[in-house]
């Protein structure tokens, strides 16, 4: 993610900057102070929304709370500042803090902030520095991104990505010169999100128990000729090739694996989820891999294009957490939608979830519920997850949160937690098997569509 700062407006129009920046792949604009803040925020607003890209504006919470922008860059901030803006713009404003030192940054622990912005020279020696003070600072701090500032060369920046920076901050000097655009487009050769994915490795784990309450031994019922297990793997397997594993604590599960060729490795039986279960499956296999994709093993007709479109959003190096969902189709009807065993999810602008819930969400204050499907746009999830590999080891620490414990939904602890999910869209159909009757549906289901 490359950021762009706009300080002086006598080269170009606030907005002819950032159409200058946007088009050599910044995703970030910052507006600086200028003498007419308030009209350069107007005019950058429907440029960066065209572009999907976030808009912050320096310092001035009065103007973010007034045009409703993705958020604030606090040029430097207290602990209790920080905690007062955040108060004040609310939970899914985006709020940045520059930092002068490593002290700095760390005396912001467990506040709720999104970004960390320390200023780095353009040389090597401050660059592997960097690198010291982002690990620190992230293992303080988990979910909190570390952008890297200054006037960098495009060949620097490579090499900041490596060290940890999830951002780099391309300052005015640099993007303003006498051809914006030319200057802009020389950083095409730093990592972009399809290069950087290209690099990410991944695994995919299929937790698989065979004691399930409502429907014991489901991973080896028959669907279609062979096991529900062998269907997701296989299904799984075509995208990640050899990189696939189920992680199962019973034998008979880990022999039916083995005897259609699969990969299984043996796991605790006192898991509480499947997340620790692919933790303990991604230790005991040893593998190195970036990423571990966390896929249900009673979802037989999951389709390669939604592993797809997570894999994708590890494209930016910020994303630690994606998931998927599907558009709510708003000619289906409201007991449909209601359904609390399909969770629903409310998507921010900046494409992470807000919030999950078993219940209907957003609730439309006026109007039938019986016309809401079609008032608003809805989001079922879809529990297939992804986790950056260090990430997933966190996670596994964290309590029981008290929204956990009210829905059952293992993915608000995250939230509770400070962690950001990215959520992929995707709308390709799924049937989960949850219980006998599910078999049935999904039979005739795979009746009637060649899969």
């Amino acid at each position: 993610m490359l950021q762009f700062v706009t300080t002086d407006k006598s080269q170009l129009t606030a907005a002819g900057q950032a159409r200058a920046a946007l088009a050599g792949g910044c995703r970030w604009i910052e507006l600086g102070a200028c003498p007419d803040q308030a009209r350069a925020a107007e005019e950058l607003l429907p440029v960066c929304r065209d572009a999907e890209a976030f808009l912050t504006i320096d310092d001035n919470v009065d103007l973010v709370d007034e045009l409703k922008v993705h958020g604030v860059h606090l040029s430097s901030a207290s602990r209790e500042e920080a905690a007062a803006v955040r108060e004040r713009l609310g939970a899914h404003a985006v709020i940045g803090v520059g930092c002068a030192t490593e002290a700095d940054a760390l005396a912001l622990k467990k506040l709720d902030i999104d970004y960390i912005s320390l200023h780095v020279e353009d040389n090597p020696d401050a660059v592997a520095a960097f690198a010291g003070i982002a690990a620190r600072i992230s293992a303080e701090l988990p979910g909190v991104h570390i952008v890297a500032s200054g006037e960098f060369a495009p060949s620097t920046l490579p090499s900041l990505v490596d060290a940890g920076a999830a951002g780099v901050a391309v300052s005015q000097t640099i993007a303003c010169a006498d051809a914006p655009e030319k200057n802009i487009s020389a950083y095409s050769t730093t990592p972009k999100e399809s290069d950087n994915m290209g690099a990410t490795t991944f695994i995919g784990i299929i937790p698989a128990r065979y004691a399930s309450t409502r429907f014991p031994g489901k991973p080896l019922a028959e669907l279609g000729g062979c096991t529900v297990i062998e269907r997701v793997y296989r299904r799984v397997a075509s995208v990640l090739g050899e990189n696939v594993a189920v992680a199962t604590d019973d034998d008979r599960i880990r022999l039916a694996v083995e005897a259609f060729g699969g990969k299984a490795v043996m796991t605790s039986a006192e898991h509480r989820s499947g997340t620790d279960r692919c933790l303990e499956a991604y230790r005991n296999l040893g593998s190195k891999a970036d990423v571990v994709i966390n896929i249900q093993g009673d979802e037989p007709f999951i389709a390669p294009e939604q592993i797809r479109a997570v894999m994708e959003c590890f494209g930016t190096p910020s994303t630690r957490i994606a998931t998927l969902a599907r558009p709510f189709a708003k000619e289906r009807t409201y007991d449909e939608l209601e359904n609390p065993n399909t969770p629903k999810v409310t998507i921010g602008r900046d494409g992470n979830a807000l919030l999950f819930s078993r219940s209907v969400i957003p609730y439309i204050r006026s109007g039938e519920r019986t016309g809401w499907p079609a008032a608003t746009q809805y989001y079922t999830h879809i529990g297939l997850y992804a986790y950056r590999a260090d990430t997933l080891a966190e996670i596994t620490t964290l309590p029981q949160s008290p929204l956990e414990l009210a829905e059952s939904l293992e993915q608000l602890r995250w939230l509770e937690n400070g962690y950001r999910i990215k959520v992929a869209l995707n709308d390709s159909p799924t049937i989960g098997i949850d219980t006998p009757a599910d078999l049935e549906a999904a039979r005739k289901y795979l009746e009637s569509h060649a899969i």
